[in-house]
């Protein structure tokens, strides 16, 4: 999946929406152990795009290929979740913004599939969340050489702390959901 093609495609359908905060909704969803089937994925991106089915209609088949490759690369078990983002060709300003909404989608993903504050996570999941909610507030002044190592670094963050939410989600469901005898 290549974040150019489907803001391309979002860009054709008079759609403004960030291609990494969607990447971010269906990882969240993804993580929060809900599967989804192509009407409840059309649904969700009506919500979130705040628009109607019409409208999302010519990225359908997108949309169904966006969340097989983040299925695959979320429940893959190894290290190979990337979030969707800008190339490096992009201005650091821009990364760094898109970082943020990935991080906002996935949270909001994460609601989605039921995970609330009421939920019981581990004091490492609950300080991973935070973390996410604090990069989906990072912003710059200044594109400097620290800038894009810090932005390295960040990317690197939540590659690994989606794969340990999605980790550790996934084996609290598989611990509650009740045993047939």
């Amino acid at each position: 999946m290549n974040f150019d093609e489907i803001s391309h495609e979002l860009y054709a359908a008079e759609l403004s929406a960030n291609p990494a905060e969607l990447h971010g909704v269906i990882c969240g969803c993804i993580c929060g152990g809900q599967t989804l089937q192509p009407d409840q994925l059309y649904q969700l991106v009506c919500s979130l795009l705040d628009t109607v089915a019409e409208q999302i209609e010519p990225l359908e088949e997108t949309l169904l290929s966006l969340y097989d490759y983040s299925v695959g690369q979320v429940r893959s078990g190894g290290f190979v979740f990337q979030p969707l983002l800008p190339d490096d060709e992009m201005v650091i300003e821009q990364r760094v913004m898109a970082l943020g909404e990935w991080c906002q989608g996935f949270l909001f993903g994460l609601g989605q599939s039921g995970l609330s504050r009421e939920t019981r996570l581990t004091s490492d999941i609950a300080d991973v969340l935070r973390d996410l909610a604090a990069i989906a507030q990072v912003g710059l002044d200044d594109g400097t050489d620290d800038d894009e190592v810090s932005y390295v670094e960040l990317v690197e963050y939540v590659r690994v702390a989606v794969l340990l939410v999605a980790a550790e989600l996934d084996e609290s469901i598989q611990n509650t959901e009740p045993t047939l005898h």
